[in-house]
């Protein structure tokens, strides 16, 4: 208590003993008991803050240290083992240097479709009953270690893709060529239309079938297996004028064969 408090608890006493104080003592007296009590109330107000203060930063220091410790743990557990800074790998690239698979691509890469063009070759046909000479050029498709000739008449080629196209000049007649990867023959062929027919295996040495139509415009193809590939063979030329295309076609047909 201090000396203040000592003087205000005399001047009580003695204003509850003494009755004969003047009226001006009282009333400094009774002025000393209301600054008291109001200094008093001052007092437990601010002391009452101070105890919420205190007790309002002890709950967020406490706060502050189980959320420190919940999340070490989770780093604990999600990552039992991490590896240190200087050894994670780089976004976009595989830990162990290596070519990331793909894995909706995880089959045996095909092979380039590579073709070589050799000629011209001297050759004869027969033409209306009589032998002609003409000249041929040879194709090599070297990853299928397929080639075959064609005559000069369809000279015109171009490869795309696993495809080789041949036309006249005029585009009067079309050979198309192409090889269809890792198919199976009878499969292959189901999706085909027209009469089919079992191929001559005396013309080349691949089994295979055949189906041809006339018209207007006289279409057909040969599909042949090759390996573990189809050789596709379409053809389209005019009914008229179409006399000299046939044996064309013909030499063609019988110069498929497997490059040695």
């Amino acid at each position: 208590m201090s000396k203040h408090d000592d003087q205000f608890l005399d001047e009580l006493k003695e204003l509850k003993m003494n009755k004969s104080i003047s009226p001006e003592k009282k009333d400094e007296m009774r002025l000393n008991i209301a600054k008291f009590a109001k200094k008093k109330k001052a007092q437990r107000k601010r002391k009452q803050q101070f105890i919420w203060a205190s007790t309002a930063a002890a709950v967020v220091l406490f706060g502050v240290i189980v959320m420190s410790i919940m999340n070490q743990q989770t780093e604990t557990v999600d990552d039992p083992n991490p590896t240190p800074a200087d050894e994670q790998p780089v976004q976009g690239e595989d830990p162990e240097n290596d070519p990331v698979e793909d894995p909706e691509n995880n089959s045996e890469e095909q092979p380039e479709f590579n073709v070589e063009v050799e000629g011209p070759f001297d050759e004869t046909i027969m033409l209306e009953g009589m032998e002609e000479p003409t000249q041929v050029m040879e194709f090599l498709i070297t990853p299928h270690q397929i080639s075959y000739q064609m005559d000069q008449f369809l000279g015109n080629y171009d490869i795309n893709e696993n495809k080789i196209t041949h036309t006249t000049d005029t585009g009067f007649a079309t050979v198309i060529v192409e090889v269809i990867n890792d198919t199976q023959l009878e499969e292959f062929a189901e999706g085909l239309e027209g009469d089919q027919t079992p191929v001559d295996p005396n013309k080349n040495p691949f089994e295979g079938i055949q189906s041809h139509q006339s018209g207007e415009q006289v279409t057909g193809y040969y599909a042949y297996q090759v390996n573990d590939d189809v050789l596709y063979v379409q053809y389209e030329y005019g009914i008229e004028g179409g006399d000299g295309v046939g044996p064309r076609l013909e030499l063609f047909i019988e110069s498929i064969s497997k490059m040695e």
